[in-house]
């Protein structure tokens, strides 16, 4: 059996685990912000490493405005993801439209939203 830092290499992980639960445990304890610490970035964030064009990074950067590359990056994805969720609810719509309940009046609906 390997060891590494005379730490058994198959407990290895379940004692790394049990460290960062206690540390985050610890912190939480005593209230404190886990944001921009190496526990919240272990957790929170992906390293990625990719090969993009480069042709496609500056316009990426061009529009997105971030201040970084890792910003720009953010929040071209995230527009991506929000137009990608709005085409699976039109996709939805599309497949079963929606109806108007038996009785629904427009005049009705604002005379009620009207007394309330």
């Amino acid at each position: 059996m390997s060891k590494w830092c005379d730490i058994e290499a198959d407990v290895l992980p379940t004692r790394l685990y049990r460290m960062l639960i206690d540390l985050v445990g610890r912190a939480l304890s005593r209230q404190e912000s886990l944001q921009d610490t190496i526990i919240h970035r272990m957790v929170y964030r992906m390293k990625v490493t990719a090969l993009l064009p480069d042709q496609l990074v500056e316009e990426v950067k061009a529009h997105a405005k971030g201040q970084t590359l890792t910003e720009s990056l953010t929040l071209a994805l995230e527009e991506w993801l929000r137009l990608k969720k709005i085409a699976q609810l039109n996709e939805q719509i599309h497949r079963k439209p929606l109806e108007f309940s038996k009785g629904f009046s427009a005049a009705s609906t604002r005379k009620l939203n009207r007394h309330s």
